[in-house]
């Protein structure tokens, strides 16, 4: 059971820092799994989740994925990571098969297991995702990241959002990464507690980086993945 939570809390953790997605993921049902688009020679994924609560304004969540990452999720929605995983309709669950009702409590497991000190929320991750746009990427780049987070239209600039097609998806993923490799070459030398549960993404100015701001690549986790 141990080993079922990590390994879920690692792909829970992961998709977020990837996409800044929050609570999303948790409504990934095992047919939005197969039923994704593949492009690329099969190297490249968009799963699109259609239950989530900015639905209404923003449409479907997208995932984009490469061939490793879209493998994590097959490998759950097959059944093939605990006894009882084939009787849950849902993606992500737990040892028991029932959907997950406290995805933080998985992903504290995993961010534990990986020696990290502290606690963990998809706040604290999506708020980092919002800061690093900000300060390392273009206002262009800013937009394209906010609509594929599908942030909230309090904490955003309101426009009209369409559906992307999975080749724009998928640059927003590779700038969303770009960000990401910046803000760790470029570490703020600020460290203030933040007083937003989430930063504006496409604020007029720069947004001091903060603690709760300060989550770290996915690549330790991807590399926890694949020991496993």
């Amino acid at each position: 059971m141990a080993d079922h939570v990590r390994f879920t809390g690692y792909i829970m953790g992961y998709l977020p820092i990837l996409t800044g997605h929050r609570l999303v993921m948790t409504n990934m049902t095992k047919q939005n799994v197969p039923n994704c688009q593949v492009w690329s020679d099969g190297n490249r994924f968009q799963v699109m989740v259609d239950d989530h609560k900015t639905v209404r304004s923003f449409g479907q969540a997208a995932f984009c994925l490469d061939k490793t990452e879209y493998g994590w999720l097959r490998q759950i929605s097959q059944g093939k990571c605990c006894v009882r995983g084939k009787d849950c309709p849902y993606d992500f669950h737990t040892s028991l098969g029932l959907q997950i009702s406290k995805p933080a409590n998985v992903v504290n497991m995993a961010w534990e297991d990986a020696g990290m000190k502290g606690k963990i929320d998809f706040n604290k991750i999506r708020s980092s995702v919002s800061t690093q746009a900000n300060n390392f990427l273009l206002e262009k780049e800013r937009r394209q990241v906010a609509k594929a987070m599908c942030h909230d239209l309090d904490t955003a600039e309101r426009f009209y959002v369409g559906l992307p097609d999975k080749e724009t998806c998928y640059k927003t993923r590779e700038r969303r990464v770009k960000a990401l490799q910046l803000a760790t070459g470029n570490p703020s030398k600020e460290d203030q507690p933040s007083q937003n549960a989430e930063e504006p993404l496409l604020a007029s100015t720069p947004v001091l980086q903060t603690r709760a701001q300060t989550v770290t690549s996915p690549t330790p986790a991807r590399h926890c993945l694949l020991r496993r």
